[in-house]
């Protein structure tokens, strides 16, 4: 197998670069630049681009960290395609951020070395790993466990299966880890908090919510401002998960002490009151912030809300293709100029992170004849041009 990273950073900084040495015995192991180059990078062979695009994807596995790689290299043509969570540059456009969504949308899965992303991550896409830097870990079974998950995850991936199994074990793993510092002190809010996310995760609802109890009174206990917002408004999500509606509405309406909290909901009751409880289930999820959920149940009401609400939710997590399947497979109507230029918008974009370039700008100029606005034809040159900075070694200074 060939394994290719695609960095946002000179090799010797790169955030991930310490994988390498975990998949060096899976084949060859390489770090694709846009313009190739050299680097003191071990066992890993710097290319360029261009030959990561001719090379055979048959048997190999991208590793993306720069969200513009995939508009230049038809990345997603490999079997298997990671998106690796990197921290935005400084003064990074809103563009860059759009693509990053794009390519944890796209990709098999997505893995991070940050727990606080991991958690964020988690309510928006479906397959994600935590996987830290051995120099960085606080326990020395950790590297040796997460290279194991990496590994299984793709075994999984190459025999074209999900990789559920893992992701639950390192939420159980996480869960024993949590569990054994709450021992230790029984006082961090944060700690319960955590266990209690894990335990949602893995459907133990009753746990979840005796441990969130535990991170409610730690919290006011420690005076914490906004504990009813930010921790017991989780509340809701769990009581949800248990199947327990009535009991999740209560819950959050606890929480929603601003008049926009308070909107939203007696919206959520008035529906309730006209059995739109499909519905109900996938806007609470959205209110209590687990997107991932929420957008499968939105998925299963007719109401015309329920659309709205899905293509949102699809739009802030990145994914393209969820958002056109949104308006349907019937032909749009030409009068209705405004939802044709959105899918033509769409579609452009989504070719373009399939490394289509020419499809994209077909798109493109098809958008801008009903909306004049060439933005996203202009934007590929400052794509180029960002591209052109990245370089697999620090450039000294003369």
């Amino acid at each position: 197998m060939n394994i290719v990273f695609f960095p946002d950073q000179p090799w010797e900084s790169f955030a991930h670069r310490h994988m390498a040495n975990w998949l060096a015995p899976l084949g060859a192991v390489y770090a694709a630049y846009p313009a190739g180059g050299t680097a003191p990078a071990d066992n890993v062979r710097i290319i360029s681009y261009r030959e990561a695009a001719e090379m055979a994807a048959e048997d190999s596995a991208a590793f993306v960290a720069h969200p513009y790689a995939p508009t230049v290299v038809s990345i997603f043509r490999y079997p298997i395609t990671v998106a690796l969570h990197v921290e935005a540059p400084e003064g990074a456009s809103a563009r860059w951020y759009e693509h990053a969504k794009r390519l944890k949308a796209e990709a098999d899965f997505i893995i991070t070395d940050s727990e606080r992303v991991y958690a964020e991550l988690l309510f928006q896409y479906e397959s994600v790993l935590i996987i830290g830097s051995p120099r960085e870990s606080t326990d020395a079974a950790w590297p040796a466990r997460d290279g194991e998950a990496l590994l299984d995850a793709l075994a999984l991936c190459r025999d074209g299966k999900a990789i559920d199994f893992v992701m639950r074990r390192q939420w159980d793993e996480q869960l024993r880890y949590y569990e054994r510092l709450a021992g230790l002190d029984d006082s961090q809010e944060l700690v319960w908090y955590l266990q209690s996310f894990y335990r949602y995760l893995l459907g133990e609802t009753d746990e979840a919510a005796a441990s969130l109890q535990q991170c409610y009174a730690a919290c006011l206990l420690a005076s914490k401002p906004d504990a009813l917002a930010s921790r017991f408004r989780f509340l809701a999500a769990i009581r949800l998960r248990g199947g327990e509606l009535e009991q999740a509405l209560d819950a959050y309406g606890i929480t929603c002490t601003t008049e926009e909290d308070r909107a939203r909901y007696e919206r959520l009751l008035r529906l309730y009151g006209q059995g739109e409880k499909a519905l109900v289930r996938g806007e609470l999820l959205l209110n209590v912030g687990d997107a991932r959920s929420a957008r499968r149940l939105l998925a299963a009401s007719a109401h015309p809300d329920a659309r709205r609400q899905l293509r949102s939710a699809a739009a802030s997590a990145g994914d393209l293709r969820a958002i056109l399947g949104t308006y349907g497979e019937d032909p749009i109507e030409a009068a209705n100029w405004r939802e044709l230029a959105e899918r033509e918008l769409l579609l452009g974009q989504l070719t373009l992170t399939e490394g289509d370039r020419r499809g994209a700008m077909r798109s493109f100029w098809r958008a801008a004849a009903h909306t004049g606005s060439y933005r996203d034809l202009l934007e590929l040159g400052d794509i180029d041009r960002e591209l052109a900075r990245v370089h697999p070694a620090v450039k000294a200074l003369v």
